[in-house]
């Protein structure tokens, strides 16, 4: 009776196995289909150079520019000063890009 249920239990998992591979199988080959054979009906999806291209990173200037504005007014500023500590000068927030002090 032993070996009754072992074989029973061995042909079981077989056809587990076996049936979930295929599945497996099939699903896999539907999904593939799927993919190489889709259609689009819309004609206003942008073509894979117009993507990468819209992905590309682009350098911008805005703040380059107000840094460096900025930059050459605090210098001619500095030659005006007088030098020793009496005449020190704190600027806070130089560059005006903090958010907690705007």
């Amino acid at each position: 009776m032993k070996k009754f249920w072992k074989i029973s239990l061995g042909v079981l998992l077989i056809l587990i196995i076996v049936g979930g591979a295929a599945a497996y199988h099939e699903r896999h080959q539907i999904r593939r289909y799927l993919l190489v054979h889709q259609q689009y009906q819309k004609t206003d999806i942008l073509r894979s150079s117009q993507i990468k291209l819209n992905l590309r990173p682009a350098l911008s200037t805005k703040n380059t520019t107000a840094t460096n504005h900025l930059t050459t007014t605090y210098r001619r500023e500095l030659q005006q000063l007088s030098t020793g500590p009496q005449y020190a000068k704190v600027i806070v927030n130089p560059y005006q890009t903090s958010p907690c002090l705007a």
